[in-house]
């Protein structure tokens, strides 16, 4: 039996790095300049103020690996129920030689675990937030 591969698209790989470079740039925008004026600016308020926005834009960023941690277990689900990885009309970044049947139970198995850890981890990061934040106020 020949094996199936999934070819890249290169509109897709193109589409995929433009947003990646567009949120960097974003990222160092934020970084560079908005930071240090929200930083002055909210020193000039009352310490409550600073310490809850502190806080929520914290337990925000802990917010963003669980979220992504939900794309990967239904990814995850849908090749299992298929049998088959990547499942049918998906789209790569590079060449993808498809498994199927146990090798892509497998690898389902293994985004699930990743998926768990990052639920995890991102709960441990929410809550050592909030007993940090609780210790200060």
């Amino acid at each position: 039996m020949q094996e199936e591969i999934i070819y890249a698209e290169p509109f897709y790989r193109k589409k995929f790095i433009r947003f990646l470079l567009l949120f960097t740039v974003i990222g160092v925008v934020v970084i560079a300049y908005l930071i240090p004026l929200a930083r002055q600016y909210l020193m000039q308020q009352p310490d409550g103020v600073y310490i809850n926005v502190l806080k929520y834009i914290t337990m925000g960023i802990f917010t963003i690996p669980l979220l992504f941690s939900l794309f990967i277990i239904k990814y995850a689900l849908v090749c299992m129920k298929q049998k088959r990885f990547p499942p049918s009309g998906a789209k790569v970044l590079r060449d993808t030689r498809v498994l199927y049947d146990e090798s892509a139970r497998k690898r389902s198995v293994i985004l699930l675990f990743i998926a768990m850890l990052l639920i995890a981890t991102s709960i441990v990061g929410i809550s050592y937030v909030l007993i940090l934040f609780r210790m200060l106020s």
